[in-house]
């Protein structure tokens, strides 16, 4: 059935010729702090912006299972006045995913609608995302409840934080380079139970959520990006944006050690404090992109250079998101000697954001 609101939304996101330049607000350096649970919800306003959690779980065998959840939000190129309740003035996407490496390939769904007609709601005053059946509700303590129930697997997950917010960027600013920014908080170490197919599970997991105008600054095709939740209860979040060349240009990240785990501020990364070096490739035979899938992750934190090596859970965890009218990337649970987390490669199967394929 997603099928048939494809074209109608692809044509919204990616801008057609005919349709005056709508006006997103900019975000600048200057930005009001964030404030909760406010910023929990949806800001309408806004481009795009998106709702991560990604994590490991243990099976009762204590096999590792990887998972991802996302919602999307989009403001497309449609003038927000319009009375048609068919105009697509807010588009909801989401995708779900399991890397269990008894399966040896990723495990996806995903799901796309425009507001209304009781099938999408995103709301903006509080964490209540809603895409046909699948739903992410924000509850008092400042965790949340998802349910997915999607194809080919069930998955239910209740998450509880253990730490406090951690902004990513002065004031939660997350410069991209040139005018390119965001705004962008995480949290770490959250807390997992999960029911998957009706067995009972529990792991640890990210959350990030992220709401911009400008995704990349000119000439960027895609970003490598990584998060960790390392085992002495330090987070690390680390990013760069690549040309097509592959040339760096722009990097950054945030650093929060076990000391700062529950209380003060982080420390932010610099341009060059974050190296991204590729260890070895895997091939893609639906794509045929070159994913970097185990890589050196050397960040400099205190003058002092550190190194995490990120290995994949599995090699296939390419996710498709077409149908949806997203783009082809890769986004896998990774591991390193400290700790373990996600791993997202885009522009690899063609630069982001360029339209459908």
């Amino acid at each position: 059935m997603y099928r048939n609101l494809l074209p109608l939304l692809l044509a919204a996101i990616y801008q057609p010729a005919f349709a005056a330049p709508p006006y997103y607000p900019a975000i600048t350096a200057d930005a009001p702090a964030l404030a909760f649970p406010r910023d929990h919800a949806a800001h309408p306003a806004y481009r795009t912006e998106w709702w991560y959690l990604t994590g490991w779980l243990k099976d009762s065998g204590g096999d590792p299972i990887g998972f991802q959840v996302t919602f999307f939000r989009s403001r497309p190129a449609v003038d927000q006045d319009n009375p048609s309740a068919f105009a697509a003035k807010q588009v909801v996407m989401a995708h779900a995913a399991l890397s269990d490496p008894r399966r040896g390939r990723l495990i996806h769904d995903q799901r796309v609608s425009r507001l209304g007609f009781g099938r999408a709601a995103a709301s903006d005053s509080t964490l209540d995302l809603t895409l046909d059946d699948w739903r992410w509700q924000g509850n008092a303590d400042g965790g949340f409840v998802i349910q997915v129930p999607a194809r080919g697997f069930t998955l239910i997950l209740s998450a509880a934080p253990t730490q406090t917010i951690l902004v990513e960027g002065p004031n939660g600013v997350s410069a991209k380079g040139g005018e390119a920014a965001s705004r962008y908080y995480s949290e770490p170490h959250m807390a997992i139970t999960a029911q998957l197919d009706g067995r009972t599970l529990t792991g640890e997991a990210w959350f990030d959520h992220e709401w911009s105008s400008t995704l990349l600054p000119d000439g960027a095709v895609g970003w490598d990006w990584a998060a960790l939740d390392l085992d002495d209860g330090a987070s690390l979040m680390a990013f760069r944006i690549r040309d097509a060349g592959g040339k760096t240009l722009w990097t950054g990240g945030t650093w929060r050690d076990s000391g700062r785990s529950r209380e003060g501020p982080p420390l932010f990364l610099g341009d060059d404090a974050v190296q991204f070096t590729p260890r070895r490739r895997w091939h893609s035979p639906q794509s045929g992109a070159d994913y970097p899938v185990e890589t050196d992750l050397a960040v400099t934190i205190g003058g002092e250079k550190r190194l995490f090596t990120l290995r994949p859970l599995l090699d296939d965890q390419e996710l498709d998101s077409r149908l949806a009218g997203g783009p082809i990337y890769w986004e896998g649970a990774v591991s390193c000697e400290q700790g373990r987390g996600y791993l997202e490669l885009t522009g690899y199967d063609r630069p982001f954001g360029s339209g459908p394929k």
